[in-house]
Protein backbone atom coordinates (compact mmCIF):
# COMPACT_ATOMS: atom_id res chain seq x y z
CA UNK A 1 0.00 0.00 0.00
CA UNK A 2 1.49 3.34 -1.06
CA UNK A 3 0.96 6.27 1.29
CA UNK A 4 0.23 9.17 -1.06
CA UNK A 5 -0.58 11.85 1.49
CA UNK A 6 0.78 15.13 0.13
CA UNK A 7 3.65 16.47 2.20
CA UNK A 8 2.63 20.08 1.87
CA UNK A 9 -0.63 21.96 2.18
CA UNK A 10 -0.72 22.77 -1.53
CA UNK A 11 -3.78 22.15 -3.70
CA UNK A 12 -3.90 18.77 -5.42
CA UNK A 13 -6.30 17.48 -8.07
CA UNK A 14 -8.06 14.20 -8.86
CA UNK A 15 -10.12 12.99 -11.84
CA UNK A 16 -11.87 9.74 -12.73
CA UNK A 17 -11.36 8.32 -16.21
CA UNK A 18 -14.24 6.12 -17.38
CA UNK A 19 -13.78 2.46 -18.12
CA UNK A 20 -11.59 1.82 -21.13
CA UNK A 21 -12.49 -0.87 -23.64
CA UNK A 22 -10.09 -3.26 -21.91
CA UNK A 23 -10.20 -2.29 -18.26
CA UNK A 24 -11.61 -0.51 -15.28
CA UNK A 25 -12.16 3.05 -14.13
CA UNK A 26 -8.95 4.89 -13.31
CA UNK A 27 -8.43 7.58 -10.68
CA UNK A 28 -5.58 9.99 -11.41
CA UNK A 29 -4.09 12.22 -8.70
CA UNK A 30 -1.69 15.14 -9.14
CA UNK A 31 0.12 16.60 -6.13
CA UNK A 32 3.46 17.65 -4.71
CA UNK A 33 5.38 14.70 -3.32
CA UNK A 34 8.43 14.01 -1.21
CA UNK A 35 9.24 17.65 -0.70
CA UNK A 36 9.48 17.48 3.09
CA UNK A 37 6.96 17.15 5.90
CA UNK A 38 6.23 20.83 6.05
CA UNK A 39 3.34 23.06 5.18
CA UNK A 40 5.83 25.75 4.23
CA UNK A 41 5.45 27.26 0.78
CA UNK A 42 9.18 26.53 0.39
CA UNK A 43 8.45 22.77 0.50
CA UNK A 44 6.15 22.78 -2.52
CA UNK A 45 7.72 20.84 -5.36
CA UNK A 46 8.23 17.52 -7.09
CA UNK A 47 4.84 17.47 -8.83
CA UNK A 48 3.81 13.87 -9.54
CA UNK A 49 0.95 11.79 -10.90
CA UNK A 50 -0.37 8.65 -9.20
CA UNK A 51 -3.12 6.28 -10.37
CA UNK A 52 -5.57 3.94 -8.66
CA UNK A 53 -7.72 1.19 -10.16
CA UNK A 54 -9.51 0.30 -6.89
CA UNK A 55 -11.27 3.52 -5.97
CA UNK A 56 -8.30 5.06 -4.17
CA UNK A 57 -7.47 2.24 -1.73
CA UNK A 58 -4.06 1.65 -3.36
CA UNK A 59 -2.00 4.03 -5.49
CA UNK A 60 0.71 3.51 -8.08
CA UNK A 61 3.33 6.10 -8.99
CA UNK A 62 2.87 7.09 -12.65
CA UNK A 63 5.32 9.88 -13.42
CA UNK A 64 7.18 12.89 -12.11
CA UNK A 65 5.79 15.92 -13.90
CA UNK A 66 8.35 18.41 -12.61
CA UNK A 67 11.12 18.09 -10.02
CA UNK A 68 11.42 21.80 -9.24
CA UNK A 69 9.16 24.17 -7.33
CA UNK A 70 5.53 23.52 -8.30
CA UNK A 71 2.06 24.04 -6.88
CA UNK A 72 -1.68 24.41 -7.58
CA UNK A 73 -2.34 21.58 -10.03
CA UNK A 74 -5.64 21.00 -11.84
CA UNK A 75 -6.39 17.85 -13.87
CA UNK A 76 -8.84 17.46 -16.77
CA UNK A 77 -9.83 14.27 -18.59
CA UNK A 78 -8.96 14.61 -22.28
CA UNK A 79 -9.99 11.11 -23.40
CA UNK A 80 -9.88 7.53 -22.12
CA UNK A 81 -6.07 7.45 -22.13
CA UNK A 82 -4.85 11.02 -21.49
CA UNK A 83 -5.23 13.80 -18.93
CA UNK A 84 -4.37 17.47 -19.18
CA UNK A 85 -2.64 19.12 -16.23
CA UNK A 86 -2.59 22.86 -15.58
CA UNK A 87 -0.11 23.82 -12.86
CA UNK A 88 2.05 26.64 -11.58
CA UNK A 89 5.80 26.21 -11.92
CA UNK A 90 7.92 28.15 -9.49
CA UNK A 91 7.38 29.58 -6.07
CA UNK A 92 5.94 33.09 -5.81
CA UNK A 93 7.58 33.56 -2.41
CA UNK A 94 11.05 32.48 -3.47
CA UNK A 95 12.17 32.63 -7.08
CA UNK A 96 15.12 30.38 -7.80
CA UNK A 97 17.59 31.04 -10.60
CA UNK A 98 16.92 28.68 -13.49
CA UNK A 99 13.50 27.48 -12.26
CA UNK A 100 10.51 27.60 -14.59
CA UNK A 101 8.01 30.28 -13.62
CA UNK A 102 4.34 30.68 -14.43
CA UNK A 103 1.39 28.59 -15.54
CA UNK A 104 2.15 25.42 -17.48
CA UNK A 105 -0.16 23.01 -19.32
CA UNK A 106 1.06 19.47 -19.94
CA UNK A 107 -0.57 16.33 -21.38
CA UNK A 108 0.05 12.89 -19.89
CA UNK A 109 -0.74 9.38 -21.07
CA UNK A 110 -2.16 7.51 -18.07
CA UNK A 111 -3.07 4.15 -19.61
Amino acid sequence: LLDIRPESDCEASMVLLPKAAHGEELLVLSHTWGSGASSSIMARGNLTLHTSVDGGRRWTFLTQVYAGHAQYSSLAVLNSTHVGLLWFAGDPACYHEGDRQGQVFTVHKVR
